[in-house]
Order: structure tokens, then C-alpha cells, then sequence
């Protein structure tokens, strides 16, 4: 962003000596200064409202740009008067002016007679914010409209008139017939109806107001639902990495406890996919199913009621009768039978 000062070729006091309450700022399209040439489209004038409305604040007109030559001159920074930026049909317009004293006496006396509007664009030219304007006798800008503040008796002898350039405020090239710029008015009006119509707003700026809320609404409601869905993806992924690792934790147990050897890694990966499929508490109980020794029916006889013996036993003999059995379902079955009263 950049901040431009572009005075406007527009001569703010009349020849009824009355002063303007409301003038066009900037007209929809190209804007010609001697600084350059900006533009004003709808995207434009959408981030102009916006940033007014978040500020909250009566922007103001002071002198020859000292509002920001304040910090480095040491001079005072008065106002000469405050207005409310309002979006229309043709541009962006200041309205509901109301001027100081010192100032109106300046511009019926002719002291002042143009403004220089301070703004920021981006990359492109396009105007994206307004900032205060200044009371200036150095213009800039070219092609301006003059605004006067007539009677309305005031006869034509009394107006300072340029010609309006009807065909580039609607988006026209500047020679383009009049069949086509009826047509585009008559568009333009129907838009404006069902602009009307659909939000139920009196005026345009109105529905401009609750256009960019919506917008601004469905942003942060768009924001909200990608916070949600990274949030659920770490939480999934968390608990993953939670029941991965107790898996692993219990598996370790079973080797701890030599109810199944390092060697086995078939058994082990049978384990691990057990695990993976029913989850940590049905492979707990499987585990608990395997003999908890590294015992042998070889060895020596085992003392008088010792369970776990003949359970390792009963588990031997399953094996041997059925060849190739998986080893959890053969410990599966001595525990069933076990718990039958075998």
C-alpha cells in the first residue's frame, strides 16, 4: 500500500457564496491526476466503506495536508471542517460536510476553492482507503467536474458547467452510442431495484453496508470451519499416535512377561494388526489369554496346583492336535475350556 495526495480540480465555494454539504470524491473508473492516473471500481469502494465503518470515526478536512505534516513541522494540525464517506451509484461521495467557521470564511472569501483528498492504493492503482482530506489552492487532479452550491433560482449565467462524462461513470468507452448507454442505464437501474428488492434497504449505500457484512460474516464464519477441521485433524491424529503407542505398549508387555517371543514375528504382527483392527482393550484381553511363562510340557512336573502349568500344558496339546492353529485362537480355546470346568 502507498499513500497518495492528489488535490481535485473542484472549486468548493459558489457563486452565492453557500457551501457544499456533500461532492463527489471520486467517480467510478479512472481518476487523472498529475501523481497519476487511480482507479475506483466496487471492489474499491467495498474496502473504502469498510475501513470507515471498522474506524468509526468522522474523517476530517483539514489545511494543505498538515494533519500529516503535524509530526515533522511541529505546527498545529486544525480542522476546517468533517464529513462521512458514502458510497453511490456514480463514485465515492463526501457527505454530511459541515465546516468550521475559520474555514467557511476562507472558502465564501476565496481563499480556498479546491480540496486534495489523501488515500491508499494498492499495486494496481485501484483507491482502497480514504483518509482526511485538505483544503488546497494547488490542484492536481485533471478533468475534475466543478461542484458549485446554486440557488435554485440561480440562472445558468450564475453556474460554473463541464460536461459529464455519462458513458465512463457507467463503464462505457467515451464514444459509445446512445442506443448503449441506455441500455446499460436501464441495466443498471433494474440492478439497483432487485439490489434494493433482495435486501430491503432504502438506498444503495445501505445495501452496500449489509452486502459487506454478509461478506465480512461469511469469512470468519469460512475462518471458524478450517479451525474446526484442523482441530478435529490434530485430535484424530493424536489419538492415533495414543492408541498406536499403548499397542505397542502391550505388545511389549506380552514380550516381557515371555507370553510371546521377539522371534515370533509372525505372532507378533498378528498382534499388531489384532490390535489395529479391534483396538486396545480387545488386545489386552487376547494377551492375557496367552500363557504368562516361558514353560514347557518337557520340563519338570509341575507343583501340585499350579494352573498356569497345566494351562501351558493344555495349550501344548491344543497346538499338537490341531497344526497350523494361530496361537490365539488356540489359547482362545484352553481359556474357554478352563473356564468351563475343561
Amino acid at each position: 500500500m502507498k499513500i497518495v495526495q492528489a488535490a481535485h480540480l473542484i472549486s468548493l465555494a459558489s457563486v452565492d457564496s453557500s457551501l457544499p454539504s456533500e461532492f463527489l470524491l471520486f467517480k467510478i473508473g479512472e481518476n487523472k491526476t498529475s501523481k497519476g492516473t487511480f482507479k475506483l471500481d466496487l471492489a474499491g469502494l467495498e474496502s473504502i466503506v469498510k475501513a470507515y465503518q471498522d474506524h468509526g470515526v468522522d474523517l476530517a478536512i483539514d489545511y494543505e495536508h498538515q494533519t500529516f505534516g503535524a509530526a515533522s513541522n511541529g505546527k498545529p494540525a486544525p480542522a476546517a471542517g468533517w464529513f462521512k464517506p458514502e458510497a453511490r451509484g456514480d463514485g465515492l461521495w463526501a457527505t454530511n460536510v459541515r465546516w468550521t467557521e475559520a474555514a467557511a470564511t476562507m472558502l465564501r472569501s476565496k481563499e480556498y476553492r479546491y480540496f486534495s483528498p489523501t488515500f491508499e492504493v494498492d499495486k494496481s492503482n485501484r483507491i482502497t482507503r480514504l483518509l482526511p482530506l485538505a483544503l488546497t489552492n494547488f490542484p492536481a487532479s485533471k478533468d475534475q467536474q466543478a461542484l458549485v452550491a446554486a440557488k435554485a433560482d440561480a440562472s445558468p449565467t450564475q453556474l460554473e458547467v463541464r460536461p459529464m462524462n455519462i458513458s465512463g461513470i457507467i463503464g462505457l468507452k467515451e464514444d459509445a452510442p446512445e442506443g448503449e448507454i441506455e441500455g446499460r442505464v436501464v441495466a443498471l437501474t433494474n440492478l439497483e431495484k432487485q439490489v434494493l428488492e433482495f435486501t430491503g434497504k432504502a438506498t444503495v449505500a445501505e445495501a452496500m453496508s449489509l452486502v459487506i457484512a454478509a461478506k465480512d460474516n461469511a469469512v470468519k464464519l469460512a475462518a471458524a470451519e478450517k479451525a474446526l477441521s484442523e482441530w478435529e485433524e490434530r485430535d484424530a491424529q493424536a489419538r492415533a499416535k495414543e492408541e498406536g503407542d499403548a499397542i505397542a505398549a502391550a505388545i511389549d508387555g506380552a514380550v516381557s512377561s515371555g507370553r510371546i517371543s521377539l522371534k515370533d514375528t509372525d505372532g507378533l504382527q498378528k498382534l499388531r494388526l489384532f490390535g489395529e483392527t479391534y483396538k486396545i482393550n480387545a488386545l489386552r484381553e487376547h494377551i492375557a489369554m496367552l500363557p504368562p511363562r516361558p514353560v514347557r510340557a518337557y520340563q519338570a512336573p509341575a507343583p501340585a496346583g499350579d494352573p498356569e502349568v497345566q494351562k501351558l500344558r493344555d495349550y501344548e496339546a491344543y497346538k499338537a492336535a490341531n497344526p497350523g492353529v494361530d496361537p490365539l485362537v488356540a489359547a482362545n480355546a484352553v481359556s474357554l475350556r478352563t473356564a468351563g470346568g475343561r
